[in-house]
C-alpha cells in the first residue's frame, strides 16, 4: 500500500485541528504556516477533507475549520479513505485458478484487511496524546 503525501498532508492537518478541538477555529493558512504544506494544496486537500461528517468550515473573518466530532472518534483509516483513490493492494478481477489469483486472495487481500484493521484502531487522539507526551516530557539545561 502507497500513502501518497496528499494524505500525509491531510493527516496531519486533521491532527493541527484535533490540537485546537474544542477550543477555536483554524484557517487554512494557520495550518499551513505551522506545518510548513503550501496553501494552495491544503485548499485542494481540504476540498476531499470537507466530505468527511466529522469536519466542519465556517465563512468570514472568524472563519476557519473545526472538528465536529471528537478526535477520538476520528481514524486514521477514514481520513485514508476519503484522501486515497484506491486503498486496495490487490486486484478484485482475479482468477482463483491462477498463482497470480491465489496469491491475491490468500495474501494481498488478506494483508489489506490487517492492515485496514490497524488503521481503523488509530485515532487523531491516539496522534494528538503521543505528540502532547512527547512534547510535555521535554526539559531543557
Amino acid at each position: 500500500m502507497f500513502i501518497s503525501t496528499k494524505s500525509k498532508y491531510g493527516i496531519r492537518a486533521m491532527a493541527y485541528l484535533s490540537l485546537n478541538y474544542n477550543k477555536r477555529k483554524v484557517t487554512i493558512k494557520e495550518i499551513s504556516e505551522k506545518e510548513n504544506i503550501s496553501i494552495k494544496y491544503l485548499e485542494q486537500i481540504f476540498i476531499s477533507l470537507k466530505t468527511l461528517d466529522c469536519l466542519q468550515s465556517v465563512k468570514g473573518s472568524k472563519g476557519g475549520y473545526y472538528l465536529k466530532k471528537k478526535p477520538s472518534e476520528i481514524t486514521i483509516y477514514k481520513i485514508l479513505n476519503i484522501l486515497e483513490k484506491d486503498l486496495k493492494s490487490y486486484n478484485e478481477d482475479y482468477n482463483s485458478e491462477t498463482l497470480d489469483g491465489i496469491l491475491e486472495k490468500e495474501v494481498w487481500m488478506k494483508l489489506d484487511d490487517k492492515i485496514y484493521e490497524f488503521l481503523k484502531g488509530i485515532t487523531l487522539e491516539d496522534i494528538i496524546d503521543k505528540y502532547k507526551n512527547k512534547t510535555v516530557n521535554m526539559f531543557y539545561i
